[in-house]
Protein backbone atom coordinates (compact mmCIF):
# COMPACT_ATOMS: atom_id res chain seq x y z
CA UNK A 1 0.00 0.00 0.00
CA UNK A 2 0.68 3.62 -0.55
CA UNK A 3 1.58 6.11 2.13
CA UNK A 4 -1.45 7.67 3.59
CA UNK A 5 -0.29 11.15 2.37
CA UNK A 6 -0.96 9.80 -0.90
CA UNK A 7 -3.12 7.65 -1.03
CA UNK A 8 -6.69 7.97 -2.47
CA UNK A 9 -10.00 6.17 -1.00
CA UNK A 10 -13.40 5.24 -1.80
CA UNK A 11 -15.37 5.77 1.48
CA UNK A 12 -19.00 4.58 1.78
CA UNK A 13 -22.00 3.73 3.99
CA UNK A 14 -24.78 0.58 3.72
CA UNK A 15 -27.27 0.47 6.22
CA UNK A 16 -28.60 -3.36 6.43
CA UNK A 17 -31.92 -3.60 7.36
CA UNK A 18 -33.62 -6.60 8.92
CA UNK A 19 -31.91 -9.28 11.13
CA UNK A 20 -29.48 -10.61 8.57
CA UNK A 21 -27.19 -7.58 8.65
CA UNK A 22 -24.10 -9.43 10.36
CA UNK A 23 -24.32 -12.04 7.26
CA UNK A 24 -24.70 -9.14 4.35
CA UNK A 25 -21.87 -7.20 5.83
CA UNK A 26 -19.72 -10.56 5.74
CA UNK A 27 -20.81 -11.42 2.41
CA UNK A 28 -20.02 -7.64 1.15
CA UNK A 29 -16.30 -7.77 2.95
CA UNK A 30 -15.81 -11.49 1.21
CA UNK A 31 -16.64 -10.02 -1.71
CA UNK A 32 -14.52 -6.09 -1.50
CA UNK A 33 -11.71 -8.39 0.03
CA UNK A 34 -11.20 -10.97 -2.84
CA UNK A 35 -11.31 -7.87 -5.13
CA UNK A 36 -8.46 -6.31 -3.79
CA UNK A 37 -6.89 -9.08 -4.68
CA UNK A 38 -7.17 -9.51 -8.34
CA UNK A 39 -4.15 -8.03 -10.24
CA UNK A 40 -6.56 -5.85 -12.32
CA UNK A 41 -8.27 -4.58 -9.59
CA UNK A 42 -9.00 -1.05 -9.04
CA UNK A 43 -8.46 -1.19 -5.17
CA UNK A 44 -5.20 -2.12 -3.27
CA UNK A 45 -7.11 -3.18 0.09
CA UNK A 46 -9.87 -2.37 2.40
CA UNK A 47 -9.72 -0.70 5.33
CA UNK A 48 -12.97 -2.03 7.83
CA UNK A 49 -14.82 0.83 9.41
CA UNK A 50 -17.25 0.71 12.46
CA UNK A 51 -20.91 0.08 12.90
CA UNK A 52 -24.16 1.76 14.22
CA UNK A 53 -26.94 0.21 15.79
CA UNK A 54 -30.05 1.96 14.64
CA UNK A 55 -32.62 0.61 16.39
CA UNK A 56 -34.93 2.76 15.90
CA UNK A 57 -34.89 1.80 11.91
CA UNK A 58 -34.38 -1.93 12.77
CA UNK A 59 -30.84 -2.64 11.31
CA UNK A 60 -26.40 -1.69 11.66
CA UNK A 61 -24.81 0.72 9.62
CA UNK A 62 -21.48 0.05 8.35
CA UNK A 63 -18.97 1.91 7.00
CA UNK A 64 -16.19 0.71 4.50
CA UNK A 65 -13.11 2.23 3.06
CA UNK A 66 -11.16 1.03 -0.18
CA UNK A 67 -7.87 1.87 -0.73
CA UNK A 68 -7.86 2.94 -4.66
CA UNK A 69 -4.68 1.72 -6.91
CA UNK A 70 -2.48 4.43 -8.08
CA UNK A 71 -2.21 3.51 -11.21
CA UNK A 72 -5.72 3.88 -12.66
CA UNK A 73 -5.31 6.14 -15.52
CA UNK A 74 -8.88 7.92 -14.12
CA UNK A 75 -7.57 8.97 -11.25
CA UNK A 76 -4.15 10.81 -12.18
CA UNK A 77 -3.77 14.52 -12.24
CA UNK A 78 -4.35 15.17 -15.43
CA UNK A 79 -2.65 18.67 -15.81
CA UNK A 80 0.68 18.67 -16.06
Amino acid sequence: MTPASTTKRLSFRIFYRGDDYTHQDAALRRALIEECKEPDSPFEGLALGNEQETPAEGGRLYSYTLDLDKKIGVFQNLEK
